[in-house]
């Protein structure tokens, strides 16, 4: 994410604007690879419902536009889904290529792709025809393509202690018991809504009811693509439960990890019953209009209590409100206190490096152009 913040604000200045520039542009590139796997398993009429749906479902929307690593990760996620369907399913030339670009750029954006790399393995151990694909030389590219592109990080890694690894792993096992499983549900039930939940449950029970069949063992929509989806999810899914029941969890964690279903939550919306005009679930698709313009109200009251406020209800703490006024009073003060040799106090923030970074950012903007380099580094 660093890498694309550093050519948007190039391009726009040290602005929110800059910062943000190329949220959007990753957002259509995520868009462009659903729409193309729901074209594969549907048709072009569920794909582009399938697109709305990003603008949508919570998690999805407001990846669109905000400048945190989880921007690049759904692109390199929803990239690597596709693709690991081209290889799995369709067995396309050049796949390989692409499933181990997007996992190696995946794991520079945040190591939780290795996790969808994880789920493609056991796909490719439970499903019969998969297990063919180990004799070739393909997977094994892919690894490859993908390890060179992660490179710099291990590199980087080696020369600092491993210490991003450590942040992951140990320092994570290390931290204080929190039981969240029940946080974490809610927060799946947020990234989904009602449409995806019950989406996602037609989509289960449509797998369980077909498994042992022989149309399970095809590649139609309901066949064996279905069971790469259900496993793409299940098994970060798990690990981030098992996670859960004894440690704290994030909102955004599980985020990226419906995209594999969005396809499905698609077709369930547009899927009409046998011997019948218009079903419960067709009617359901034909309201889903109605749903995204609400859905959308509360984005645009949510967005303008962020920025201008909303009578009465005051800002909650931790949200990035204020900062430009509060950035610009820090740096004078650090003039203030200056000392008789010429040094600044150090403004140190308590809380990891959330306020810090907000600091140093809005520090930069209110400095003088010969001194904005000195405040971020006394921040």
């Amino acid at each position: 994410m660093a890498w694309t913040v550093a050519a948007g604000t190039r391009l726009a200045g040290h602005t929110e604007a800059g910062v943000r520039l190329l949220a959007p542009v990753l957002a259509l590139g995520t868009a462009a690879f659903v729409f193309r796997l729901t074209a594969r398993l549907f048709d072009r009429v569920h794909a582009w419902l399938a697109v709305a749906l990003l603008a949508v479902l919570p998690y999805l929307f407001f990846v669109g536009f905000l400048a945190f690593p989880d921007t690049p990760l759904v692109l390199c996620w929803a990239g690597a889904v596709y693709f690991l369907h081209r290889e799995l399913i369709d067995r396309a030339p050049g796949a390989w290529l692409g499933v181990g670009v997007f996992l190696g750029l995946g794991l520079l954006a945040k190591y939780t792709v290795a996790l969808l790399g994880l789920a493609a393995v056991l796909f490719t151990i439970v499903d019969p025809p998969s297990r063919s694909l180990w004799r070739t030389w393909r997977p094994y590219a892919a690894l490859v393509v993908a390890a060179l592109i992660f490179s710099p990080v291990w590199l980087w890694n080696m020369d600092h202690e491993w210490i991003s690894f450590a942040r992951q792993t140990t320092d994570r096992l290390a931290s204080r018991f929190h039981f969240k499983l029940p946080t974490l549900m809610l927060f799946a039930a947020v990234h989904l809504t009602p449409l995806g939940l019950v989406g996602g449950w037609h989509a289960v029970r449509t797998w369980w009811r077909r498994r042992g069949t022989p149309e399970a063992a095809g590649t139609g929509p309901s066949g064996r693509p279905l069971s790469l989806a259900l496993t793409l999810v299940a098994v970060p899914l798990a690990v981030v439960v098992l996670a859960s029941f004894s440690r704290n969890t994030k909102f955004n964690w599980t985020g990226p990890m419906w995209l594999p279903l969005v396809p499905y939550v698609a077709g369930w919306m547009l899927l009409r019953l046998p011997g019948t005009a218009a079903g419960p679930r067709w009617r359901i698709g034909k309201h889903a209009a109605r749903y995204a313009v609400g859905a959308f109200l509360v984005y645009a009251v949510g967005l303008y209590y962020l920025g201008v406020g909303l009578p009465g209800v005051p800002y909650a703490r931790g949200l990035g409100t204020g900062w430009q006024g509060l950035g610009a009073r820090l740096e004078a003060l650090a003039d203030e206190r200056r000392a008789s040799d010429g040094t600044r106090p150090l403004i140190v923030g308590l809380d990891g490096d959330s306020t810090p970074s907000w600091v140093a950012f809005y520090r930069y903007r209110a400095a003088p152009p010969a001194g904005r380099e000195a405040a971020v580094a006394e921040t």
